[in-house]
């Protein structure tokens, strides 16, 4: 059960100042009654004082909903019930949210698609040599082919001449001649490429919570459908490197404000199902963006303007979720029991809106290590599967054949992760995967020549 405010904490091993057993109810003819204002947390904060909110007092969160606590509160413990009281009332997972759902999934193959393109761009051809320079052979020897010729070794003077059986007619590596000595610029591409992603995720998964989930999808969109043209149309290798920087930083944005906002918009109940068919839209990696700019089919997340107390858009956006998904959420109905009434009563008329950033996970011990845990999943997990993706080309020459192999696997892996979930749950998964990618890992290396 949540604390309330003023009875004290188990982490802080305090005492109410009533008497009272920490993180319980009054009991019975006590005398003291909680604040009206306090609304518990439905399963997602165990316990959460604004009076005592150290580094001792941690949320211990499970994926709830809890949201927003004012600056400068120290008299009343400020946390809406989410899930049980303010979802429901909008229609739930109704249809507007499942419509919203489905065009989210569509920014990720415009995704997809450019984290792809990486295989044609840096594909380098099964043969090629340099042109043949004649001024570099003796005038006789063109026409006595018997006669002996110098054979000491001599850059290419005129370029190279390139055979590309798949993939494009000119990438990264034919366009400005990236072989031989100039080959380190391939893998360096590589680096500039992963390294947008990640601090794409931090600084724009920032403006995330800044500026809320649509405006960041917006402003990452524009800025990296500018820099795909600008990529296209790069007249060095080094503006190439800076473009796909800066390329996949805004990727990344992209990727994560809609993989939030998908999430924020399910139920527990629907949210693994949504995120499998995201990824299996991954395989499909096809083009279809045709409304992006429509505010109805991108809205801003109503769970993130009441985290960050914004009141009046939080009130307006529920009330346009419930009307398209044909609930009613009015003010007239049943005043002590709607959600917008328990919104009022619990932030007040004199909230200003209070922005969070990924620093303040500091606060919270179990989630802080729960993030180190899982990244450091993540960065282990990626770095192999990226390191099998880009040499498993080297054990058949068919290039299609490999390309869709890559494909393949990860449509796969999504319908085995939905299928069995929630069957042995995401930590025993998440064990199992991690212990088969380790041992596939060392037999990969003890069996490769």
């Amino acid at each position: 059960m949540s604390c309330l405010l003023g009875w004290g904490c188990e982490r802080c091993s305090r005492r109410s100042p009533a008497g009272f057993p920490v993180c319980e109810p009054p009991r019975p003819g006590a005398g003291v009654t909680p604040p009206r204002a306090l609304l518990l947390l439905h399963g997602a904060a165990r316990c959460r004082c604004v009076r005592f909110l150290t580094s001792r007092c941690a949320m211990a969160s499970s994926g709830g909903g809890g949201v927003g606590v004012p600056r400068g509160t120290s008299d009343r413990c400020v946390q809406m019930d989410y899930e049980g009281k303010v979802f429901p009332l909008t229609g739930g997972y109704g249809r507007y949210n499942r419509i919203v759902v489905i065009f989210s999934w569509f920014p990720n193959f415009a995704v997809v698609l450019n984290l792809f393109s990486d295989v044609f761009f840096t594909l380098i051809p099964e043969d090629y040599h340099c042109k043949p320079d004649p001024q570099l052979l003796p005038s006789a020897f063109l026409l006595n082919l018997s006669d002996n010729a110098p054979r000491e070794r001599v850059s290419c003077t005129r370029g190279w001449e390139y055979h590309q059986a798949a993939g494009l007619q000119s990438n990264f590596v034919t366009e400005w001649d990236l072989v031989c000595s100039e080959y380190w610029k391939i893998p360096l591409q590589h680096i500039c490429f992963m390294m947008g992603w990640i601090l794409g995720y931090i600084l724009l998964g920032s403006l995330c919570d800044w500026f809320g989930r649509r405006k960041s999808f917006l402003l990452s969109l524009s800025v990296s459908s500018l820099l795909g043209v600008s990529v296209c149309l790069s007249n060095s290798a080094v503006a190439f490197l800076l473009l796909r920087l800066a390329q996949g930083c805004t990727l990344a944005g992209v990727y994560l404000s809609t993989y939030i906002n998908r999430l924020e918009l399910c139920d527990p109940a629907h949210r693994l199902m949504v995120a499998m068919v995201s990824g299996c839209g991954h395989a499909a990696s096809h083009l279809l963006l045709g409304y992006w700019c429509c505010g109805s089919v991108f809205p801003e997340s109503p769970r993130w303007l009441l985290a960050t107390q914004q009141i009046p858009a939080a009130k307006k956006s529920l009330q346009d979720f419930s009307s398209r998904n044909g609930s009613s959420l009015q003010d007239e109905m049943f005043p002590g029991q709607t959600a917008l009434t328990d919104i009022d009563s619990v932030f007040g008329e004199d909230s200003q809106p209070s922005y969070h950033t990924v620093l303040e996970l500091r606060r919270t011990r179990v989630i802080w290590k729960n993030c180190l845990i899982l990244s450091f999943t993540l960065f282990i997990g990626t770095g192999i599967q990226y390191c099998f993706t880009r040499n498993v080309h080297s054990y058949n020459t068919n290039f299609y054949f490999t390309y869709f192999i890559r494909v393949l696997t990860g449509a796969l892996a999504c319908v085995f992760i939905c299928l069995s979930v929630n069957h042995f749950g995401r930590r025993g998964m998440l064990l199992l995967s991690a212990i088969v990618t380790g041992l596939s890992s060392l037999l990969l290396l003890a069996l490769t020549p």
